[in-house]
């Protein structure tokens, strides 16, 4: 027969291991990743890296973060892009200046189809933590 001391330890035990093990699986999780960076809009450059996953993702979450004018641009993105899942943790996620004005964002990952998948939004503007435009979209795989 277990004592009260003994089943409270086992509680205690049991919701550490189950914490432990939350805590990995949010730290090697594709999944928490892509919400991360979908939702931490905070500089001009992590809204530029949401938006890329969100289009990669063909999120809803792109439409708050542009400007309500592009939104035809946007619904047609949607409507003729398969979304790519990855199933591990992005290998690359690189913000800079775009190729003429801007900013560029490279996302690689492996998907299930795929091994290797890239994915590239290139000349993204921003003003007043809305996108106003984008460049090129180039995606592909290995």
């Amino acid at each position: 027969m277990m004592t009260k001391k003994s089943k409270v330890l086992l509680l205690v035990l049991g919701v550490f291991i189950l914490t432990c093990g939350l805590f990995i699986w949010a730290v090697s999780s594709p999944t928490v990743d892509d919400y991360y960076f979908l939702f931490r809009r905070d500089t001009e450059s992590d809204l530029a890296v949401g938006f890329t996953v969100a289009l990669r993702m063909n999120h809803p979450a792109a439409y708050e973060m542009i400007d309500p004018d592009l939104t035809p641009r946007l619904d047609e993105w949607m409507e003729t892009h398969q979304a790519q899942k990855c199933v591990r943790k992005a290998h690359n996620i690189l913000s800079g200046s775009g190729t003429t004005e801007g900013y560029v964002v490279y996302f690689d990952c492996q998907t299930e189809d795929y091994p290797w998948y890239h994915f590239t939004v290139d000349d993204i503007l921003i003003e007043d933590m809305k996108i106003i435009d984008w460049g090129r979209i180039r995606e592909g795989y290995n």
